[in-house]
């Protein structure tokens, strides 16, 4: 058997199965029950390490374990309670919920586990809508969508971060700018000598 801890640091001990477990008593504060999360590891220091990921998860007021619920049964949720009762325009909520169900919420993207949700996955999603020749606005609002719903989810107690916030928010389109050279400079205003805007260009 492993080592024993104090319950406020957890108990590690080896199964007998091999594998090693690490146990830890926690109060829940937002139920303000007391609970106890186990995580497993191959052996006494994976176990550790694992317990220790779970304290600083405690620590920083963040879910011991992220949610298992997809995307898309979160985005549902969302769009049809916070998204419903906010004090955004009736036209906006109309447009979020539009955008949520026909970019976010279709497989494979809302397939995700929303607690496996990464950074990574969310800068597929707009490279993919970049693909669809969507607009950049309409892009930009699916972001803030995602975004949003992923916000609540944090504030919840769902996951302990927002993947959407760890990725830039897709940039409205530049048009580039051209520049005369001075011959066409030149050449424009003596074509203008004899025009009504002669005197605006010289």
């Amino acid at each position: 058997m492993g080592t024993r801890r104090a319950n406020s640091e957890g108990n590690v001990y080896q199964r007998a199965d091999g594998r090693w477990e690490a146990r830890l008593g926690y109060v829940d504060n937002l139920t303000g029950k007391h609970k106890r999360v186990s995580v497993y590891g191959a052996s006494q220091k994976a176990a550790r390490a694992e317990l220790k990921k779970v304290r600083d998860r405690i620590a920083a007021d963040a879910p011991v374990r992220d949610s298992k619920q997809s995307v898309a049964t979160w985005l549902q949720r969302w769009r049809t309670t916070t998204l419903a009762v906010s004090d955004r325009a009736a036209t906006t909520r109309s447009l979020y919920a539009t955008l949520s169900r026909r970019h976010l919420e279709p497989e494979p993207f809302g397939a995700i586990a929303l607690g496996r949700l990464r950074p990574t996955d969310v800068e597929a999603l707009i490279l993919e809508l970049c693909a669809k020749k969507l607009s950049d606005s309409t892009i930009r609002s699916v972001y803030v969508v995602l975004r949003s719903a992923l916000d609540t989810a944090v504030r919840d107690g769902h996951v302990a971060r927002n993947a959407a916030a760890l990725v830039q928010r897709p940039a409205a389109e530049q048009r580039e700018t051209v520049y005369l050279e001075a011959a066409d400079v030149t050449a424009l205003l003596k074509a203008s000598e004899d025009s009504r805007y002669q005197r605006r260009c010289a």
